[in-house]
């Protein structure tokens, strides 16, 4: 009986497995299943391939073009200084002349009234006045000194006027063209706003644990005790994730060696406020510069590399840190804003964030270090022209 209720059971399981699990009727079934398995993934795969290598070509063509608009943007912010800065002096000079206008208009009235006062006493009433021929000599002395005074003063203040006639002519022009040059930069601001958020979404998308290596970032900033500390945590951060057998998800791969540096530029355009070696605010001497810029310029790549670190650092504020070829790294600070995340391989010229709006009527000041083999150096060696 327990015989029977025993082979009753085996039976019900074996008919519940066999219903889950059909097993193959041949060998050779069970071998074109897997072949059949088999040329699914590599289809998948291919199309993997075939996304990765079209998401890489139009990754690149976005940094090509926000480099060509970068330089233009650039270009066209600093025609825009210049004709702010003629504005400005045109505007200081127009003051002074004016300025000086009312000032001599008081006292050149002065003097024709006293003139005008004399001119209209007879002759008569001089010769029969008591001591009439010495005065008379007098007044004729002085209308003889003064009569040129007059005039010279006549022709400076026609002068004047003139002159500042042609000044407001040239300011209500400049302005115009101000305001032109305005409205064009503006639109390219948004163009390259949109052309930013498109690289954005391909990086992310291209490189999906960009995040995860942000983060280990931002704890070794939090750990590093200066600047110099950090540029060698990163390095030491770099030289360990070699060692790791690190497998990416990403799409797109980003390449293993650096690209060419290209040629050096400044990150923003603007003037030199303080060179290399010069001493700053605080009485040291500088181990970079500090350029002034555009209220909310743009600031790019001065050249290709591979960004290290990008985020808030202790009294830097926002710090971008891209490894160069050959050893040489930028730090750039005092953005408003970062467009870039870690990892990201950059072409010389290429957007990386904005500069802050002025405040009180002061230039936003951008700070950019270049070092070799960790130790400062002028950038000048690798910036061509550079001149304070």
């Amino acid at each position: 009986m327990r015989f029977l209720l025993l082979l009753f059971l085996c039976s019900i399981v074996y008919e519940s497995a066999s219903a889950q699990a059909p097993v193959p009727q041949s060998r050779q079934q069970a071998l074109d299943e897997v072949e059949s398995d088999l040329k699914h993934k590599k289809a998948e795969i291919k199309a993997l391939e075939e996304k990765a290598a079209a998401l890489k070509k139009q990754l690149k063509s976005t940094q090509s073009d926000l480099v060509d608009m970068a330089g233009k943007i650039k270009k066209q912010e600093s025609k825009l200084s210049v004709i702010e800065n003629r504005i400005f002096e045109y505007t200081k000079e127009s003051q002074d002349i004016q300025s000086r206008l009312d000032r001599d208009r008081g006292s050149m009235g002065a003097m024709i009234l006293a003139v005008e006062r004399i001119r209209r006493v007879p002759p008569e009433a001089l010769v029969l006045k008591p001591g009439a021929p010495y005065e008379t000599a007098q007044t004729a002395m002085l209308l003889q000194s003064i009569l040129p005074q007059i005039h010279n003063r006549s022709e400076s203040y026609k002068a004047d006027v003139n002159r500042l006639a042609e000044l407001l002519e040239k300011l209500e022009a400049e302005r115009k063209i101000a305001l032109t040059e305005k409205q064009a930069l503006e639109k390219d601001y948004a163009d390259m706003e949109t052309l930013v958020e498109k690289r954005k979404g391909m990086v992310a998308q291209s490189n999906s644990d960009y995040q995860q290596r942000s983060k280990e970032i931002k704890a070794i900033s939090n750990q590093a005790a200066s600047l110099k500390d950090l540029v060698a945590k990163l390095e030491e951060d770099k030289k360990r994730a070699q060692t790791r057998d690190t497998v990416r998800q990403a799409v797109y791969r980003q390449p293993e060696t650096l690209p060419r540096a290209g040629q050096g530029q400044l990150p923003i355009s603007g003037f030199i406020h303080t060179a290399f070696g010069q001493t700053d605010e605080i009485g040291a001497k500088s181990q970079g510069i500090k350029v002034e810029g555009r209220s909310g310029g743009l600031v790019v790549a001065p050249m290709a590399g591979k960004v290290q670190f990008a985020g808030i650092f202790k009294n830097y504020g926002e710090l971008i840190i891209i490894e160069h070829e050959k050893g040489y790294h930028s730090l750039i600070a005092g953005l408003d804003r970062i467009d870039i995340v870690v990892e990201q391989v950059l072409n010389a010229g290429e957007p990386v964030g904005i500069l802050p709006k002025a405040q009180g009527g002061e230039k936003p000041l951008l700070y950019f270090e270049l070092r070799k083999n960790g130790k400062p150096i002028n950038p000048a060696q690798k910036i061509a022209n550079l001149k304070s």
